[in-house]
């Protein structure tokens, strides 16, 4: 070969490396503007959605069943939706949170006062039911919450109101299914945490429902730890939107923070918006918990 051939080999061997350089920094330029998308520059959302995950892991390895005494008041916007009962009840139930794993939180709720006075006597039932794990014991659990919901008001599907449904999306492997949102650092009972936004897009939903709605909520969270101080969670389906706010706090006894209020509303598409001074939803409830204990429960036996 030549002088000149060589000259024009490495010519063309610059020049290709050149254009492979291009095209490499180009995809590399669009990968991290899809990166930024996600995450804006200087955005904690990362780092935060990757402790909350760790969190909630940790957090399903402590509780396998949680057991707490309730009171739950309610009201409702019109009349005619409390079905003849009263309309503004104050329920005492025993509730039993049971994390479900790949089948989510299972909430179940036994009510045995009504407006100070006894529906049943108190026998610990619903947490014996479970606890000793007999074939069918979460079908009879379930039997007793379809006793106690003739003391509720509205014509509203309660199963949304379990605390710990909003954290199943924080979950590790359930992160991919939402699109989630940085909306920036918050002071919540002087924690400070940062808020972050979600809105499903998977399919199969996480939280099932007739219309395979897409839920959408916000999480406040502490960015070190991942832990979730507050959860707020919205669903609309069967002609109802549903907003399900939680509190959580410390509880010393158990070394784990727990739910300790939930404010839910239900606001019914078909019905007119209420005509109540307040501007209430047509039913809403708020909920405070107490004499929260783990529960010696068998999950895998009882789901099966």
């Amino acid at each position: 070969m030549g002088r000149l051939d060589a000259h024009m080999t490495m010519d063309v061997c610059r020049a290709r490396l050149v254009r492979g350089m291009a095209i490499w920094l180009t995809v590399m330029a669009g990968s991290t503007l899809s990166l930024a998308r996600q995450a804006p520059s200087g955005s904690p959302l990362t780092g935060i959605l990757a402790a909350g995950g760790a969190y909630v892991a940790e957090y399903q390895k402590q509780i396998a069943a949680i057991g707490c005494e309730e009171k739950l008041h309610e009201s409702a916007g019109f009349a005619a939706l409390s079905g003849g009962g009263p309309r503004e009840p104050t329920l005492r139930s025993d509730v039993v949170w049971i994390d479900g794993e790949s089948a989510g939180w299972i909430g179940l709720r036994d009510v045995f006062e009504m407006d100070g006075a006894a529906v049943r006597p108190r026998d610990d039932r619903l947490a014996k039911v479970l606890m000793l794990g007999a074939p069918g014991a979460l079908d009879n659990a379930r039997r007793m919450v379809q006793e106690g919901s003739r003391y509720h008001i509205g014509n509203v599907n309660r199963s949304i109101n379990t605390p710990m449904h909003a954290l199943s999306f924080l979950r590790l492997d359930n992160q991919r299914r939402s699109a989630f949102s940085f909306d920036g650092m918050k002071t919540v009972d002087r924690i400070k945490v940062g808020l972050v936004v979600f809105r499903e897009r998977s399919m199969p939903r996480v939280l099932r429902t007739a219309g395979d709605a897409a839920a959408e909520g916000k999480l406040w969270i502490e960015p070190d730890s991942g832990r979730v101080v507050r959860s707020e969670l919205v669903l609309k389906a069967d002609g109802v939107t549903a907003t399900i706010a939680v509190r959580y706090a410390s509880e010393p006894k158990l070394g784990l923070w727990l739910p300790v209020r939930l404010d839910e509303e239900y606001a019914t598409v078909t019905t007119p918006a209420p005509i109540t001074s307040s501007g209430r939803p047509p039913v809403n409830g708020q909920a405070d918990y107490r004499d929260c204990r783990k529960l010696d429960v068998d999950v895998s036996r009882i789901i099966g």
